[in-house]
C-alpha cells in the first residue's frame, strides 16, 4: 500500500511539473519570445520532456526513497502509456523519432531518479555522523 501511495504521489508531481512546463511554454510562444515552427516546437518538447522527466526522476527518487532506476523506469512507462494513448486518441501515428523521444525520456527519468536516491541518502548519512 505504502508503495503505491509514494507511486500515486509521484505521478501527481509528475503531472504538476508537465503542467507547469507546458504553462511556461505557451505563454513563451504567445508572447512571441519563441517562434512555433514545427522543427522548433519538435526540439524544443524534446529539451522541455527531458528536463521535466529528470525533474519527475529526482522527485520520485526523494520521496520513495529506494529502488531509484526500477521504480522510475515503471513510473516513466506509465507516463508514456499515457503519452503514447493521447496521441493515438488524437488521431496521430508513432514515428521512429517518437521512439527516440520516449526512449530519451526513459532514460533521464531512471538517472533523476538514482541521482534521487543518492541525494535522500546523503542527507541521512550526513545526519547521523553529527
Amino acid at each position: 500500500m505504502k508503495l503505491l501511495k509514494s507511486k500515486a504521489i509521484s505521478i501527481l508531481i509528475s503531472l504538476f511539473i508537465f503542467a507547469i512546463f507546458t504553462f511556461i511554454y505557451t505563454i513563451l510562444v504567445y508572447n512571441g519570445k519563441i517562434e512555433a515552427k514545427a522543427n522548433d516546437i519538435y526540439r524544443f518538447s524534446i529539451i522541455i520532456g527531458a528536463i521535466s522527466f529528470f525533474l519527475i526522476g529526482l522527485i520520485s527518487g526523494i520521496v520513495e526513497k529506494k529502488y531509484g532506476i526500477i521504480s522510475n523506469f515503471i513510473t516513466g512507462l506509465i507516463l508514456l502509456i499515457i503519452i503514447i494513448v493521447i496521441k493515438l486518441l488524437s488521431k496521430s501515428t508513432l514515428e521512429g523519432t517518437d521512439w527516440l523521444k520516449y526512449g530519451i525520456y526513459l532514460i533521464t527519468i531512471s538517472l533523476g531518479g538514482m541521482i534521487g536516491v543518492q541525494l535522500d541518502t546523503r542527507k541521512k548519512t550526513s545526519n547521523k555522523h553529527k
